[in-house]
This record gives structure tokens, C-alpha cells and sequence, in this order.
């Protein structure tokens, strides 16, 4: 079982992002772990052997447990800032599903690390990516 003492042994917080405090394979201490998404579109990494999803083992760095589910407050799988991450059960995070989507479509997120719009289609499990976009309307336009 994961703890809070041993995530922060490995990691630091910035950001939104972790920071490897080790070496190991092709993760080098300094580095930004998580850069690959999973078949959900999180950010993932792998500790004890196991895939860990970004967003999880940041709420445990801060707070020190791991609730049911880490809901992302605006949506955003890929925005990992503490502040936007809340303990809540599986029913909260579906709420949250339909706020977001209310003048966003399926495929069209934000990326607050770029401050740009995201596009993407779903592909089976995973996602094309369409590209980054200045503004919300150019994400939609492509789309289609």
C-alpha cells in the first residue's frame, strides 16, 4: 500500500506535476514523471511494479490518503494542480462530467499547462490527438 512518506520520498510536487528525486531506467532525478496517458487519458506512471495513475499519487502526496475516486474540479484529466483535485465518490465525479460539458464537446478539453485548447477523437480506447489550439472555437472546428 502506498503512503504519503513514501511518495514524497520519490517524488516532489510542482505545479501540477511530479518530480522524480531518483534515478532509475529512463527516469532521471528532475524529471517530470507521468508524461504518458493511460487508456482513460490520465497521466500514469509506474511505482512498486504497479501503474499509478498522476493524479492519485498527487492528492496522496498532499493529503495523505487515497479516497475512492480524485475527481479533476474542472474536468481537465491532464490539469493535476492540487487545487483541482477533490476527494469525492463515483456519483460527485459524474456531476462534475456534466457541468464541464455544457458548452464543450466530447473531444474538446482545456490544457491550463499551455493555456490552449485541446482536440482529440476517441479511436476504440484510446485518443487521436488533433492538436492545440488558441481558442475554444478552433478546438471544435477540429472536430469535423
Amino acid at each position: 500500500m502506498l503512503t504519503k512518506e513514501f511518495v514524497q520520498s520519490r517524488y516532489e510536487y510542482k505545479d501540477g506535476h511530479l518530480i522524480a528525486k531518483f534515478n532509475k531506467g529512463n527516469v532521471k532525478r528532475g524529471d517530470i514523471v507521468g508524461k504518458s496517458l493511460d487508456k482513460d487519458g490520465y497521466k500514469k506512471t509506474s511505482i512498486k511494479n504497479k501503474k499509478a495513475r498522476i493524479h492519485r499519487l498527487i492528492f496522496l502526496w498532499h493529503n495523505g490518503y487515497l479516497p475512492e475516486v480524485v475527481d479533476h474540479i474542472n474536468g481537465d484529466k491532464l490539469d493535476n494542480r492540487i487545487e483541482n483535485l477533490r476527494a469525492a465518490n463515483p456519483l460527485i465525479n459524474s456531476h462534475n462530467k456534466v457541468k464541464h460539458r455544457q458548452g464543450i464537446p466530447p473531444g474538446v478539453s482545456y490544457h491550463s499547462r499551455d493555456k490552449r485548447w485541446q482536440a482529440y477523437k476517441p479511436d476504440g480506447k484510446k485518443r487521436i490527438y488533433l492538436g492545440y489550439f488558441d481558442n475554444i472555437e478552433q478546438a471544435k472546428a477540429a472536430l469535423c
